[in-house]
């Protein structure tokens, strides 16, 4: 093979690694990593479809779920952290969920909740003064 020939060639290599690191960052691109664990819901797309940036694809919902409850302090009494609660909804007279008793804090403010256990659903969730 003729000097010219190897620098073709080279030259070929050379642009087909190229190529290829294009294409190894290009798709590192394409991977959604999730804030945290959840459940997919309103997912929009399917394998295979292009999308734009800024798209919304699916909403995420915690697995975690909390609900915002207000007492007065002299129901307060008795309650204790970590003791199991019953939810009973008007909206769903016939469905009870499990769940525990916990106190949290966030923006140094107490917010008292309920946190639903692994098979409770959500039936309540406020953003604004409720935490997990």
């Amino acid at each position: 093979m003729s000097e010219a020939g190897v620098e073709t060639a080279t030259a070929a290599v050379q642009q087909a690694e190229a190529k290829l690191q294009q294409a190894e960052l290009n798709l590192s691109y394409t991977k959604i990593i999730a804030p945290m664990d959840g459940r997919v819901t309103a997912r929009t797309v399917q394998m295979g479809h292009y999308v734009q940036p800024s798209q919304a694809l699916l909403a995420l919902v915690p697995k975690d779920v909390w609900v915002t409850a207000n007492f007065k302090e002299t129901q307060l009494t008795y309650m204790k952290p970590g003791q199991p609660v019953e939810l009973r909804v008007d909206a769903y007279p016939n469905k009870n969920s499990k769940a525990k008793w916990t106190v949290a804090s966030r923006n140094r403010r107490a917010v008292q909740s309920i946190t639903a256990g692994k098979r409770g659903r959500q039936l309540y969730q406020s953003g604004a003064s409720a935490c997990r």
